[in-house]
């Protein structure tokens, strides 16, 4: 299993490989790490938790790299699915699911930073101040009303 995730990452984090050769890659590995079928599911689980933990850095460490890829949004999209996929297999035992480099994760937080969370920002700052504003609007008439 390791062999084949190592060598699917390649592709996905090719910038030369064409587009959907690097989405099919990715796809794959994501189904490689999940299955709708319990026992499958956990025997998947048990071989990516078996594998050699250097092993497991060269993928991830790949995956995170095509996150930054300059011409292909659809390979970003298809790693952050597998980022997804890695995540749940491994938040819930408490493991790390990344390698701890510094410049690796200082990169991935300021592409996360820039990229990423002003988007959200955006959204939960955009509903709760109209909610604010529609509310204290409703306030105001209420002590208006009061007052009268």
């Amino acid at each position: 299993m390791g062999q084949l995730m190592l060598a699917l990452v390649s592709e996905l984090v090719s910038e030369q490989q064409q587009e959907v050769i690097r989405q099919q890659a990715g796809m794959y590995v994501k189904l490689l790490l999940s299955a709708e079928d319990e026992a499958i599911k956990e025997r998947k689980l048990r071989q990516w938790s078996e594998l050699n933990s250097q092993l497991k850095a060269q993928i991830k460490g790949a995956v995170l790299q095509t996150l930054h890829s300059a011409t292909s949004r659809i390979a970003q999209h298809t790693a952050a699915l597998i980022i997804g996929k890695m995540g749940a297999i491994e938040l819930p035992k408490v493991r790390i699911c990344f390698p701890p480099s510094r410049s690796s994760l200082s990169q991935h937080l300021t592409y996360f930073c820039t990229s990423l969370l002003p988007f959200a920002i955006g959204t939960l700052v955009t509903y709760p101040a109209e909610c604010m504003a529609r509310d204290a609007a409703n306030i105001a008439e209420q002590r208006h009303r009061n007052v009268s």
